[in-house]
């Protein structure tokens, strides 16, 4: 079952990609290129709570949540690209599990209520989060001009090569009809998403899915999801009190016992069942069934849910009217402002698709307000 993790992980992010690199004008894909963002629930429910609509485009959406009820975070193990990602580069540097933060694993909870209450109050704060929004807003700002840039710089010292001009010369042609922007551009505030997005993964170094365990909004709705979870882990026979599974498990889902699980981190990466040397993990849909508790301070719940009203406050006072012309570019077919800043989760995929076609959206910053 690992390696069929392994695989449903490399899979899944390739398709990410290959959406990503599809956002291109002019649209050709017959399957939606925002596919990945339309399936995120947390993405769904907050963007339908702030504008009070159902919006039928995040349909996609309940195939992840009917998943979540019975199998738990599987998402998270098998399927999320910046999980992945980031599994693929503690596998490149060797990263050791890390340092457990017990206490921390609860913030998560208290980030997606924090995201949740400013949503109801029509205040979209998702964006910021999220990691598929996350994920695709850094590729697009950040990592993919970078990538293209150095691409040019390659191509172009090629180039020099004679016997080499005419297969560079198609290759190039055929990248700039697909995938590639007409021209290398450079975004505003592409440093600040760069070093966001860098922070998440040099978290590596300190605790194996640092980001996963304590700050992920998503994985949290997840979890709340699997609360009545059927498929776990169970210790089936007489465990040796070995310390393997407990010391490889890259959630730090598994108790001091080595028995008992925290139901509600286990992202069913299998890691224990193929590391057990007694054989006596597994997971599966055996056992005793029991709802999963969730230890939530009410103190916290209260902190975190005024920090967020007094962030809706903030940004309603901005110094310009949602309501306001602006003067900004929207992309087309945008609806009117209020209703746009209540969607907008901010995943810039309107600015990787102008950038194909010849033109230059970027990112706002204060122009339209705080929000």
């Amino acid at each position: 079952m690992k390696t069929l993790r392994r695989i449903s992980q490399i899979i899944f992010l390739l398709f990410f990609f290959y959406l990503f690199l599809r956002a291109s004008f002019p649209l050709s894909l017959k399957i939606p290129v925002d596919l990945y963002l339309r399936a995120d629930p947390l993405i769904a429910i907050s963007s339908m709570v702030s504008d009070k609509v159902f919006i039928s485009t995040f349909i996609f959406s309940i195939f992840f949540i009917l998943l979540t009820l019975p199998l738990g975070r599987v998402f998270c193990g098998w399927a999320c690209p910046l999980g992945t990602s980031l599994d693929i580069f503690s596998y490149i540097f060797k990263n050791k599990i890390g340092k457990s933060f017990k206490k921390l694993l609860s913030l998560k909870y208290y980030i997606l209520i924090f995201l949740l209450i400013g949503a109801i109050f029509s205040s979209q704060l998702i964006w910021f989060l999220d990691p598929l929004a996350l994920f695709n807003r850094s590729l697009t700002l950040s990592l993919f001009p970078i990538l293209t840039g150095l691409f040019t710089l390659i191509l172009n010292f090629l180039f020099q090569f004679t016997f080499l001009q005419d297969w560079l010369s198609k290759l190039q042609l055929l990248l700039s009809s697909t995938v590639l922007p007409v021209q290398v551009n450079f975004y505003r505030m592409s440093s600040l998403f760069l070093v966001i997005i860098l922070a998440i993964f040099l978290l590596e170094f300190v605790s194996r899915r640092f980001w996963c365990r304590n700050l992920c909004p998503l994985g949290a709705l997840y979890a709340f999801l699997s609360k009545f979870q059927i498929l776990k882990r169970r210790v089936t026979g007489d465990c040796t009190d070995c310390d393997i599974c407990k010391d490889r498990c890259k959630m730090d889902a598994i108790e001091k016992d080595f028995k008992k699980t925290l139901d509600k981190e286990c992202i069913l990466c299998y890691d224990c069942v193929k590391d057990c040397p007694a054989n006596v993990t597994r997971i599966n849909f055996k056992g005793k069934f029991k709802a999963q508790r969730f230890d939530l301070t009410r103190r916290k719940v209260l902190t975190s849910s005024a920090l967020s009203l007094a962030s809706v406050a903030l940004l309603k006072t901005s110094f310009k009217d949602r309501n306001m012309k602006t003067g900004l570019i929207r992309p087309p077919g945008s609806r009117v402002e209020h209703e746009f800043l209540d969607r907008c989760i901010r995943c810039n995929e309107c600015i990787k698709v102008c950038s194909t076609s010849g033109n230059f959206l970027q990112p706002a910053f204060l122009e339209g307000g705080l929000e």
